[in-house]
């Protein structure tokens, strides 16, 4: 799931806790801040993105050499964080966390044709380490 599908996820979560009173109203403007601060630095983000493919490589090169935009992951997950992010399943078709990928690949229903799936293989090499077998 992406940077913006998460964020929004969290924020219609957030907003149904304060309606069933689950979270203060201080809370909720900390929230507020905390989510404002996020988008401008996607909104930038994006920009940078966007000039990028309107002048080409060299741009994209000399942003990412001064440091402005990085040339991967722009987030650094934790831990509980990677193990928590959703993934699409090809065999499912559904989204579900990276932990629930590596049971549902490794039941003895799945395993067969979840052996080689592309998402499978990285969740486990992110929460695992490198997987025992190759494929």
């Amino acid at each position: 799931m992406g940077l913006l599908e998460t964020e929004l996820k969290e924020i219609r979560q957030d907003i149904k806790h304060f309606r069933a009173k689950k979270i203060t109203e201080e809370e909720v403007q900390t929230l507020i801040a905390m989510y404002s601060q996020t988008e401008k630095r996607m909104r930038l983000m994006l920009q940078a993105m966007a000039l990028a493919a309107k002048h080409g490589k060299p741009h994209l090169t000399r942003m990412v050499r001064s440091n402005l935009i990085g040339d991967g992951t722009v987030i650094d997950l934790s831990p509980e964080e990677l193990e928590e992010e959703k993934v699409l399943c090809k065999l499912s078709n559904k989204h579900m966390t990276r932990a629930e990928c590596i049971d549902f690949s490794g039941s003895k229903d799945n395993f067969d044709n979840c052996q080689g799936c592309s998402v499978g293989l990285e969740c486990k090499r992110l929460l695992v380490g490198d997987p025992l077998y190759t494929a």
